[in-house]
């Protein structure tokens, strides 16, 4: 017969190859999701700051607009008062 002992530390070292690799691929797959959520979130931060831009352009024009609108009826304004 062989040693019981001899046996169970076979058993033992079964089990290390397989829990390095699960733990290496959990790492990978978090790590990557992690950088997913990062591009993400830059790539949402980049659309929000170009609308902004885009919203601040379209105000200036619509003061523009408004204020030579306004120009003809502003020097009305002015004679009443």
């Amino acid at each position: 017969m062989s040693d019981p002992s001899a046996s169970e530390t076979e058993a033992n070292l079964g089990w290390r190859p397989w829990i390095s690799r699960v733990l290496v691929e959990s790492v990978l797959v978090v790590g990557s999701i992690l950088l997913a959520l990062a591009v993400d979130e830059w790539n949402e931060n980049r659309e929000v700051q170009d609308l902004a831009g885009r919203s601040l352009v379209n105000f200036e024009r619509e003061i523009q607009q408004n204020r030579l609108r306004l120009a003809p009826r502003s020097q009305e304004f002015t004679r009443v008062c």
